[in-house]
């Protein structure tokens, strides 16, 4: 009911409680009265059924460290917060069907209107708590599931990459190696999709956060034997050893660089030594005492 029709409502009453008292007979008064406790009675049974329920979901939703280790966590879980959203389900049918039946008598009282405006709050918190613990419960099967997916790809990737190393030594099967590495990209596709849902999942539920970090470490390390499969291709042997050996020349080269740096660097500071202490000798022979 909107807050225009409850005004023009409650001044309606205001109107007409006047008439209807003057008219209204002893046993009709009875019979208000009668309906009024009548229906205080069931507001206060539905509120104290929902203050329950609220409880229930509160202590249910709590989420630790070391419960999250168990591997039959989020099954019961999941069987948990199915059974709070069928007493919520359960509850929302009776609150429809006592709100059907008495909302034109309650909203003629202020009292029985204020239970009433207490209990659609608290439902709704309810409401609310529960979808909360739903995307949780969600969220760490998503995150469970993304576990498992990256963890058992270790010995998948060393294969592949091992075959992928394998292909490119030789032409003729440099076909088969773009086929390979364009199932890697698929099945890496497939652990990046995984990997942002635990991520997501990570930052719902913060009591996941040492496992996201352990799970970022493997990850990484996956995505780096990807990149390497990516950049595979065929290079006959003599071009391999030629860029190997200009690898290592090149650092060789580099390592000269440093050492040359190194040596003018501490040539420098010995001659700034020998300077300061040239220095000191002659302040000291000039240096006589006076009387």
């Amino acid at each position: 009911m909107s807050l225009t029709k409850r005004y023009i409502l409650g001044l309606l009453c205001c109107i007409a409680f006047p008439l209807a008292a003057q008219e209204m007979s002893p046993e009709e008064v009875q019979y208000n009265l009668r309906v009024s406790a009548e229906i205080r009675s069931q507001l206060t049974r539905l509120n104290m059924e929902m203050n329950q329920l609220a409880d229930d979901v509160a202590r249910e939703g709590r989420i630790s460290e070391r419960s999250l280790q168990s591997p039959y966590y989020v099954r019961t879980m999941e069987g948990k917060t199915q059974s709070l959203t069928r007493r919520q389900q359960a509850l929302d049918v009776r609150w429809e069907a006592f709100s059907a039946s008495n909302l034109s008598f309650v909203a003629d009282n202020d009292t029985l209107m204020e239970m009433v405006t207490h209990a659609q709050l608290l439902k709704q918190a309810i409401a609310d708590s529960i979808t909360a613990q739903q995307q949780r419960v969600s969220a760490i099967k998503d995150f469970t599931a993304a576990e498992q997916l990256i963890n058992a790809q270790d010995s998948a990737y060393d294969k592949l990459y091992k075959q992928a190393f394998s292909m490119s030594f030789v032409q003729k099967l440099a076909p088969q190696l773009e086929k390979l590495k364009a199932q890697e990209q698929a099945q890496f596709a497939e652990l990046q999709a995984s990997y942002d849902k635990a991520k997501a999942a990570a930052d719902l539920v913060p009591q996941l956060a040492q496992r996201e970090q352990r799970l970022s470490d493997r990850f990484f390390g996956i995505k780096a034997q990807s990149d390497k499969i990516q950049q595979m291709k065929y290079q006959p042997l003599i071009q391999r050893i030629k860029d190997y050996i200009m690898g290592i020349a090149y650092v060789a080269i580099i390592l000269i660089f440093i050492n040359m740096i190194s040596s003018k660097w501490q040539n420098a500071k010995k001659t700034k030594q020998a300077m300061e202490q040239q220095a000191e000798m002659l302040k000291k022979e000039h240096d006589y005492p006076t009387i």
